[in-house]
């Protein structure tokens, strides 16, 4: 009997992780009780889980001056491929505070890189 002849094999293929790996999908901000508060909904767009995603707020004035920031770790850890998590971030607030800016970034690392599924510039509500 004739040996049966080997499969080929194929390496094995991962997707590379996209250029933006994050969606903001939405974000708002209040004043509430002395805190600015910037409640979002960011989800995985990559093939991959994301581990220790932090969520980074920055305040500045009407001018575009900035006042301040604060980061927060997003609720899910880690957030899976295609999942959404929503995240908040809170500051004691600054009167001079009008808008808020969110970007992305690891735990221990660099920024992450996103696209915004919003067309606003997060305003106060």
């Amino acid at each position: 009997m004739a040996p049966t002849p080997a499969r080929p094999t194929s390496p094995i293929q991962t997707e590379p992780i996209p250029e933006e790996p994050l969606e903001l999908v939405k974000k708002t901000w209040h004043i509430e009780y002395g805190y600015a508060v910037l409640d979002g909904l960011v989800r995985n767009t990559s093939s991959q889980p994301l581990k220790n995603v932090m969520a980074v707020v920055s305040f500045y004035d009407a001018d575009g001056g900035f006042i301040t920031s604060s980061e927060a770790l997003i609720d899910y850890n880690p957030v899976l491929p295609g999942q959404a998590s929503p995240f908040k971030v809170m500051k004691t607030e600054n009167p001079a505070m009008d808008t808020a800016r969110v970007e992305f970034k690891e735990l221990m690392g660099g920024t992450i890189p996103f696209r915004n599924a919003e067309s606003k510039k997060g305003k106060r509500k």
